[in-house]
């Protein structure tokens, strides 16, 4: 099994130019991950599918919020209106969804 963490000078570079592009990608139009995860399968074939998968919400996640972070930063948002909203619809998702999602035995 090929170990991530072991990974040599080149395969690094790669993906850091990739997570790069990715990211630029990401940033313009959406969708890095179409970039990213074919290069994570071409460096590491031997890999765990879910290993790679999850490296590369990873990088979405923490690139989400640090996008959110600098909108909020620049953007006059109303965080009362915001917070109640959220809340309410929170309230909905934990009382409609479970009877809507349930699964009826045959």
């Amino acid at each position: 099994m090929h170990d991530l963490a072991l990974a040599s000078g080149p395969e690094l570079l790669l993906i850091a130019l990739a997570a790069g592009l990715a990211g630029f990608v990401d940033a313009i139009v959406g969708g890095g991950g179409l970039v990213l995860v074919p290069a994570l399968f071409a460096v590491y074939p031997q890999a765990v599918p879910a290993t790679l998968l999850g490296t590369n919400k990873g990088g979405a996640v923490w690139g989400t919020a640090w996008s959110s972070l600098q909108y909020a930063r620049r953007v006059n948002l109303p965080w009362h209106a915001l917070a109640l909203s959220t809340t309410a619809v929170e309230y909905s998702a934990v009382r409609l969804l479970p009877s809507a999602l349930s699964v009826t035995s045959m």
